[in-house]
Order: structure tokens, then sequence, then C-alpha cells
């Protein structure tokens, strides 16, 4: 696919100490929208998220890591496990 980005995408991020994964990545050109889902422990509650954005004009990967970290931090999360 001509002009996407070669930023890696995060298989897997933290919000708290809960670890989600990617399950879903639909990107279409300047469109980005990932979807990831909580693995819950026993007896709770799983939960999932998308972040999704656009990219102004051809996706590079500086524009790309920066709208998905922001958004990321936005829900408090990290890319970086948080308990090690």
């Amino acid at each position: 696919m001509a002009g996407i980005t070669s930023f890696i995408i995060p298989h897997t991020v933290w919000i708290g100490k809960q670890m989600y994964r990617l399950v879903n990545a639909d990107i279409d050109g300047k469109r980005f929208n990932l979807r990831y889902e909580g693995i819950p422990r026993l007896g709770e509650i799983g939960f999932e998220f998308s972040i999704g954005f656009e990219t102004l004009f051809s996706p590079n990967d500086k524009d790309v890591e920066e709208e998905f970290t922001k958004r990321l931090e936005l829900l408090g999360g990290t890319i970086e496990d948080p308990n090690d």
C-alpha cells in the first residue's frame, strides 16, 4: 500500500496495571482506527477501547506516533509496562 507509515503500532498497551492487546487495526490511507481489548482477571469484567485519528497530510512516522501517543495518554495509558 503506497504512503503507509512504518510506525509500528503497539500490539499491547497499558492503562494502569491492566494490559490491553490490539484486536483490530483498520488503516485506510490517512485514517487510523485501532481497537484494543483487555484480558480480564477471573471474575472481572473485560473492557475495550478504540483509538481513532486522521493525519492531515500523507501519514509519516512522526505524525502517526504523536497522534497515537497523545490519544493513549488522554486515556491514562502508556506503551511501557508499568509492572516492570
